[in-house]
């Protein structure tokens, strides 16, 4: 079988990640729940040797799944939107993160089934689907800021069986229409160590 004949998914990116000790044993369900292929878009791009590489599923879809579940970034947006596919632009503004980041912050969230939690930055929706199938849909809500992105995540947890609270806002300003939470994660682009207050 050829490197990229391999049949890859879920089971994949948990072993990679079991590997390198990057997924809490708390989350192992969870990251074989949420297929990474439903909300990671088909046009991506990807670092290689220093560049950005676009990847088209539909014409690399080996590639693309291999990408998938990997532990890599996979840029999702370049500019803010101005940038169209498969140009690359000057400033990425929403990727798929590093799955090792991404459980790396659920751990230290500490989030349990019983609790509420909100999601600053969709994104792709990777995060709010995790969340959800830990806490159900209704505990789960997630802000995004980009109206284009609120409705691509929207559609792609659907398809993945998640229907959390799928906002289009600031998250910065919060989300008190559904508040309390007791557990809020940000993603977005928010300077290090300062959450806005909101």
């Amino acid at each position: 079988m050829t490197e990229s004949a391999k049949v890859v998914g879920p089971r994949t990116l948990h072993d990679i990640l079991t590997a390198a000790g990057d997924v809490p044993s708390a989350w192992a369900d969870e990251l074989r729940a949420v297929p990474r292929e439903h909300v990671v878009p088909a046009r991506v791009w990807v670092e290689v040797d220093g560049e950005y590489t676009p990847i088209d599923r539909a014409e690399q879809f080996d590639l693309w799944r291999e990408l998938v579940y990997s532990d890599r970034v996979i840029v999702t947006q370049f500019d803010d939107g101005a940038t169209g596919w498969p140009a690359v632009g000057v400033r990425p503004s929403c990727s798929a993160s590093m799955p090792s980041a991404v459980f790396g912050m659920l751990a230290a969230l500490d989030v349990h089934p019983g609790q509420r939690a909100l999601d600053i930055g969709t994104g792709t929706g990777y995060n709010a689907g995790l969340l959800a199938c830990r806490l159900g849909d209704d505990a789960v809500t997630t802000i995004e800021i980009d109206a284009a992105l609120t409705a691509g995540a929207r559609a792609s947890l659907a398809t993945a069986g998640h229907r959390p609270s799928v906002i289009h806002g600031d998250g910065a300003a919060g989300y008190a229409d559904r508040a309390p939470y007791d557990r809020i994660i940000a993603t977005a682009a928010v300077q290090l160590g300062r959450l806005p207050q909101a």
